[in-house]
């Protein structure tokens, strides 16, 4: 009788063994890939940058970079863990873009994709929901026969959701009624947004033009099969942010897919304000730049050298920006640091 006992209090002991250990290798590969908090070279500013508050210690964890944060309606939602809670619960965290407080929190899963228009919030993972932006209260979900979602877009009044294993679904933004659900192949066009005469589509390496009446291509553009880190429709221009953790930004004329500029050693996406597009380089600058010449308008110089940009480096050292009116929001993966700026030209 007594065997049975000691033979849990072995597989027990192994048991917390093996979890320490985990945790221990854990701390190992986290500590290797942060460094020390990033603070300001205040003397080599141009234009106006304003802090309004700032977070530190935000490590979202192993989620896809261009699905981690969302901004509208003066909101700002991430996938997070919940700071008080016990096991820090994975959940939508939404705050306040000017003061930082904590406005409402909703569900969510580890990786979850989100999306955001101008009164609401998506969250895909095992289904796809819709929040009011501004209070947090649920508007709809919506199941998906499929696995998990992959990717949710929302433009038009519709919200386009992707899911494994190859599933399609369109539902009404308002409602959530179910409009289209289909099965499509691996690799497939994904429309990101729209104009009165075309949709805008991006496909593989590609990103391109259709008419909106009978689907014929206007025009496209191959980018070699870079990784399309994110395209963006936005007062006539398309803007593509192409390569993993070091790449490119593109700005491209929506009327006749002529490349109006380029700027390389971009380590972070892109926000727009107006005419106005924000990005981090690799040198550790935060840029603001004329959307339509490419002109440097603004610099903040971040201390501390150039930015963590190794193609192996885990998604949480991703650089994230995003913007709502003249808030700037940056986001430094590496020391889990988040800034909110009030900018101005000067």
């Amino acid at each position: 009788m007594k065997k049975p006992a000691i033979f849990v209090f072995i597989s027990i002991g192994i048991l917390l063994i093996a979890v320490s250990a985990l945790i221990v290798l854990s701390i190992s590969i986290d500590n290797h890939t942060r460094r020390e908090a990033y603070t300001f070279n205040l003397e080599e500013t141009v234009g106006t940058w304003n802090l309004l508050w700032e977070k530190q210690n935000l490590h979202l964890g192993w989620v896809l970079p261009r699905n981690q944060f969302v901004a509208t309606m003066n909101t700002l939602c991430y996938v997070g863990p919940q700071e008080d809670s016990l096991f820090h619960q994975i959940s939508l965290i939404c705050v306040n873009i000017h003061d930082g407080k904590q406005k409402w929190i909703g569900q969510a899963d580890s990786g979850s994709s989100i999306e955001s228009d101008e009164k609401q919030v998506y969250v895909g993972g095992l289904s796809v929901r819709a929040y009011n932006a501004e209070n947090g209260q649920k508007v709809w979900g919506r199941g998906v026969d499929a696995r998990s979602i992959t990717g949710v877009t929302a433009y038009n009044g519709f919200v386009n959701v992707r899911a494994t294993p190859n599933q399609f679904s369109v539902f009404d933004a308002n409602n959530g009624t179910l409009q289209v659900e289909d099965s499509i192949p691996f690799i497939t066009p994904h429309s990101f947004a729209s104009d009165e005469q075309k949709i805008f589509e991006q496909f593989g390496g590609q990103v391109g033009a259709l008419n909106i009446q009978d689907d014929t291509l206007i025009w496209d553009i191959d980018f070699r099969n870079e990784l399309l880190y994110r395209s963006v429709f936005s007062n006539g221009f398309i803007i593509v942010r192409s390569g993993w953790q070091k790449g490119t930004i593109h700005v491209i004329d929506s009327e006749t897919g002529r490349q109006i500029w380029e700027k390389e050693g971009i380590a972070s996406d892109f926000g727009i304000n107006d005419t106005t597009l924000f990005f981090v380089t690799t040198q550790g600058e935060i840029l603001a730049v004329d959307l339509e010449t490419g002109e440097i308008q603004g610099r903040l110089i971040l201390n501390g050298g150039e930015l963590n940009t190794q193609g192996n480096v885990p998604n949480n050292t991703s650089y994230i920006v995003r913007t709502v009116d003249d808030v700037v929001l940056v986001y430094l993966g590496d020391t889990g640091q988040l800034f909110s700026f009030r900018y101005a030209n000067e």
